[in-house]
């Protein structure tokens, strides 16, 4: 037998071998073999001497005498056998109907419920049966919005993408050539996580903003320099400048205002690391609309703690023990929230009552426009301020103590690129 048959001869039972032992991994709804891994059945001793003399090219005699000898080959299972009793390779959503439809509901008002509540926030990071994805085409325009994003952003500066509305995120894209507009899809997709109810993916928040429209007033905010950080001006900046002086410069602001568009960054962002899980990338963010940070709330941390000021370790520094001594703060996110969120020891709650910011009577995409600098102008606006702005305007000198060299005014214009 010519050398060139018998490897024919070989593959061929090979194959009809194999194709009785791999075992099957599924992804989403289609199924691709592969070869047994580290912890699976290995392959039948004869096969292995098979592959082992494939391999040898000095092993005629030993591949003549495979080829004459009928090696054992377990069976597969009778297809009268269910699939599903694999186990170990069955799909996390072939699952008995009759569980699905008893696994209980979040915030149902049943005991059940509530300690599925409280499981999520322990658990955030972990895959529960109610959980919501994106289908794989949903996920693809997920990853393409979320680049053309984080291009928009690269483009106007990280402080300037803070405060950008949805209207001047589409605005810039669509003028930048290597950016380009926003694709019919990419627009339904954000629609989408701005209209639909957050309930459904297990956030049960309130809606703080009601339109994707919304505009961050420009003369209602302060920057702090070098930080690319904003507050607004009343009780979220009377609140910093007062922690600032309780717990001094060890105490720093590592996240403020955020309008539509960096919601829409921050949230989209954890969905695409979730896997197109909104329910898991819900539990750490809030989907566009549903923020705090976009009417006051904001989030502190250690200097020199880094990217740990957002993780549970915040917890555990001098920081946040000296936070828990003062009687006039609140965490937004409690290890027992009712919002579904992770806990959050960082997030300062300022807005105690929220009242959902809507642009109505000013039109889609519209906000009421800051008065010409001009002394009557001034004069007339100010009596439309609240007291707690009126207050914090004169209080200058003690906005400057409290953060030497970091605060200053923004001029009240439309956000240019890189300024």
């Amino acid at each position: 037998m010519k050398r060139r048959d018998l490897l024919r001869k070989l593959l061929g039972l090979g194959a009809v071998a194999l194709g009785a032992h791999l075992p099957y991994s599924r992804l989403g709804e289609s199924e691709t073999p592969r070869i047994a891994l580290e912890g699976e059945p290995e392959l039948h001793p004869a096969l292995a001497e098979v592959f082992e003399a494939l391999m040898n090219d000095e092993g005629a005699q030993t591949l003549a005498t495979l080829a004459t000898t009928s090696p054992v080959i377990p069976k597969a299972p009778p297809s009268s056998e269910p699939a599903a009793t694999e186990t170990p390779h069955a799909p996390p959503t072939e699952q008995p109907e009759s569980e699905a439809a008893n696994a209980p509901q979040p915030l149902a008002g049943e005991p059940d419920g509530e300690e599925l509540r409280l499981e999520k926030i322990r658990r955030f990071n972990d895959i529960f049966p109610d959980d919501v994805f994106l289908t794989s085409a949903e996920y693809a325009t997920l990853v393409a919005t979320l680049k053309r994003i984080n291009l928009v952003q690269a483009e106007v500066g990280h402080g300037n993408f803070n405060i950008l509305s949805f209207d001047e995120m589409l605005k810039h894209a669509g003028r930048i050539p290597h950016i380009g507009p926003f694709r019919p899809d990419e627009k339904a997709l954000m629609d989408r996580l701005f209209e639909d109810d957050a309930k459904k993916l297990g956030f049960f928040g309130e809606k703080t903003i009601t339109r994707m429209t919304h505009r961050v007033p420009l003369n209602e905010v302060y920057k702090f320099r070098y930080t690319g950080h904003y507050l607004f001006k009343g009780d979220a900046l009377k609140l910093y400048v007062r922690l600032r002086k309780d717990i001094g410069e060890k105490l720093i602001l590592t996240s403020g205002v955020r309008g539509i568009a960096k919601q829409y960054q921050l949230f989209m962002a954890k969905a695409v690391a979730s896997a197109g899980n909104l329910s898991k990338a819900s539990r750490s963010l809030a989907p566009p609309g549903h923020s705090y940070h976009g009417i006051g709330d904001f989030d502190v941390g250690k200097a020199g703690f880094h990217r740990y000021n957002f993780t549970a370790a915040f917890a555990q520094t001098d920081v946040y023990k000296e936070l828990q001594r003062l009687d006039y703060i609140g965490i937004r996110y409690t290890t027992s929230n009712r919002d579904g969120v992770r806990y959050e020891p960082w997030h300062m709650r300022v807005i105690v009552e929220p009242k959902p910011v809507s642009t109505a009577p000013y039109g889609p995409g519209l906000q009421a426009r800051a008065p010409r600098a001009t002394r009557s102008s001034n004069r007339v606006d100010r009596k439309h301020l609240t007291s707690e702005t009126a207050a914090n305007s004169h209080n200058k000198r003690q906005l400057s103590e409290a953060c030497p060299g970091l605060m200053r005014r923004i001029p009240p214009h439309r956000v240019s690129p890189k300024s």
